[in-house]
Formats: C-alpha cells, structure tokens, sequence
C-alpha cells in the first residue's frame, strides 16, 4: 500500500506536438517492455497520473503502489511513499503546454493540499534517477518554484472588512452630497426669507 509522502514530476521524452496523446503507447511501453504489475483501476502505466492530450488521466489509485521510481530514501522505495504524475511532453525541447501546465499545476496542488505534502517534498525524477534529466534539462528548479507558487489570495474576513468600509465610504459620500445640496437650498431660502 501507498504511503504519499512526496510528489515525484516525470515526463513521458515524447514531444506533445509528435504524440498529442500518449496513453495507450505508455500504457502499452509500461506492459510489454517494462512489464509493470497492473493497477487497481486495470491500467499498467506506473503513474498514478498521466496528463497527455490535454487530458489528466487517472492510472492508480493514489493508495496504489507506483511504478514510477524504486530508488529509494530513508530505506524505501520512492514508489511506496510518493505520488507520480508524468506529463506527455519531451522537456529537453520542448516545455509543456499551457493546458499541460495548469492541469499539472492542479493536481500537484491538489495533492499537497489533501496528504499534507510541502514544497520541499516535490521532487523531479532526476533527484532519485540520477542519470536521467526527467522530466527534462528545460526544466529548472525555477521553473518547479514557479509551479509551486500559489496565488496569494485575501482572507474572507479581510475582504468583508474592505467591502464593508467600501460601502461605509460610499454611505459617507452620499451622505455628504446630500448635505451639501441642503445646505445650498437652505442659504438660498435664506436669502429670500430676509
């Protein structure tokens, strides 16, 4: 059983513009060649997601053991405590594309938020297989922060607060201009009364 402590990124070194979808050539690689066990929801493709095609399919369970990465830390095999999401695109040329980017983007947030996951724990496949550039020389430990930075968003009670002086202004300068026009009608009454 799967014990997600990490997020390992990989991808597929097939360009997305040479193969827009790569799913059944992995699921089919990962079966005859490198003869993977098949998962839970009946797929042989070692990731427990695959985005390709602009689609983010899912081949594990996340409770699955991978079969995305055996070298090991702390003693045990990366594919019993990560979680391994691949990306159709060949990043020594190319650089996902957008739709890639976010649907990626997603799910690794999505993952850290639901198993507790921190930055530091999101790794390249390259830190653990050594010899490879997976997923790819283009793609930086900037490129991974960048991935990683959230938007920063305001607290509801800050946003009610600023709303609610908004429209405490707004009130005031009604207000004010209502004043204002019956002090104008009240000196020009004033002028006529005397």
């Amino acid at each position: 059983m799967n014990n997600p402590k990490y997020i390992i990124i990989h991808s597929s070194d097939v360009g997305h513009k040479t193969v827009p979808n790569q799913f059944k050539n992995i699921n089919d690689y990962h079966r005859d060649v490198r003869e993977f066990p098949i998962s839970s929801l009946g797929y042989f493709i070692g990731y427990h997601q695959l985005i390709t095609g602009d689609i983010n399919y899912v081949c594990r369970k996340e409770s699955d053991v991978g079969a995305h990465c055996n070298q090991q830390l702390d003693g045990v095999s990366m594919n019993f405590q990560s979680l391994g999401v691949c990306v159709g695109f060949d990043g020594d040329v190319e650089y996902p594309s957008q739709n890639q980017y976010n649907l990626l983007q997603q799910q690794v947030w999505h993952w850290q938020d639901r198993y507790a996951i921190t930055n530091d724990k999101v790794f390249f496949h390259r830190k653990f297989a050594t010899w490879k550039t997976c997923p790819g020389s283009l793609i930086t430990d900037a490129w991974l922060k960048q991935l990683l930075m959230r938007p920063v968003t305001t607290p509801a009670s800050v946003r009610v607060a600023t709303e609610s002086c908004t429209f405490e202004k707004k009130e005031i300068e009604k207000q004010n201009s209502q004043i204002f026009y019956l002090r104008t009608f009240i000196n020009f009454l004033l002028k006529y009364i005397k």
